[in-house]
């Protein structure tokens, strides 16, 4: 947008010193001196008076001098405003993720819509708390919450959910708990045991299990967690307690046995946008549901 050898002109004018404005340039004083030089040639005017003790402007160097700041300025503006149309026009994409679970389906699909739409920007908004996340999804931080869970949050209102695949509980407990040799977990294994689990009324399934469990395990002693935070399976440790997780996220938790879990109940994971999303909204939502097209039997129906 301007000739570079302003910046050298501007550094020396405000400087008044070789030494000084080279060093705040990052180059030899040589370099600087060839730079003001060659600006001068160019317009054809005496900028600078050289003497011994460093620099001093003419009286058209000052006048240069002060045009060139406000020069300056104006180009820089125009670039980022440039800047800023470009990227308002630059079509956008924002996924809300928890970076509690490390994710299954969302890379996959990520790869095939940028392979289909390369001009269209993918963004990551992360949300730490299970709760922040709902609201920060209704209050448009992001246009599609990934690999969602469905709740009770949105049953009505403007939603769309996209299932892409029915996952099941698991168990995770560490390696000293008593039930960390067992092939599979039944109901009458859990006498006693004291479990963690998401709170009541984050998600259908998980209140579905808690309450099958408190009516066929009376003694059974459930610790509620709002989030699957990064310490929970040293707790785990620490407090002799298992966790309850879904089978799609065992690798979120290396330290832990993952031991199926009996009796299942259907966990729908999924896509969570708008009805009235904009097209390229809907565009990623027809991506993944090419890549994860509905499947039967469903485990809801070997459930009853």
């Amino acid at each position: 947008m301007y000739d570079r050898h302003l910046d050298a002109f501007i550094a020396l004018a405000e400087a008044k010193s070789f030494a000084a404005a080279a060093k705040r340039l990052y180059i030899s004083r040589l370099a600087l001196s060839q730079q003001v030089s060659l600006l001068e040639r160019d317009i054809g005017l005496k900028l600078i008076e050289r003497h011994h003790h460093g620099i001093t402007l003419t009286e058209a160097g000052a006048y240069f001098y002060g045009k060139a700041l406000k020069y300056i300025a104006a180009s820089r503006m125009i670039i980022s405003r440039a800047r800023e149309i470009a990227c308002a026009q630059q079509e956008v994409i924002r996924i809300g993720t928890l970076p509690n679970f490390s994710l299954v389906l969302l890379s996959d699909i990520c790869r095939a819509f940028r392979a289909k739409y390369p001009t269209v920007k993918v963004q990551f908004v992360e949300r730490t708390l299970e709760e922040e996340f709902f609201q920060s999804f209704v209050y448009d931080a992001f246009d599609i919450a990934a690999e969602y869970m469905l709740g009770y949050h949105f049953d009505a209102g403007p939603y769309s959910y996209l299932k892409l695949m029915e996952d099941r509980h698991y168990l995770a407990v560490p390696a000293r708990h008593p039930l960390a040799e067992k092939k599979l977990v039944r109901t009458e294994d859990l006498e006693g045991v004291r479990i963690m689990m998401y709170a009541e009324g984050i998600t259908r399934s998980d209140d579905a299990l808690r309450s099958y469990l408190s009516e066929h395990v009376p003694d059974i002693e459930i610790v509620d967690i709002k989030e699957y935070s990064s310490n929970l399976a040293l707790k785990c440790e620490m407090e002799d307690t298992a966790l309850v997780i879904y089978s799609m996220y065992e690798e979120s938790f290396p330290d832990l046995r993952i031991l199926p879990f009996e009796p299942a109940f259907p966990i729908d994971i999924g896509l969570l946008y708008k009805e009235n999303a904009r097209a390229v909204v809907q565009n990623f939502a027809a991506v993944a549901r090419a890549l994860y097209p509905p499947k039967a039997p469903s485990l809801s129906e070997d459930v009853g």
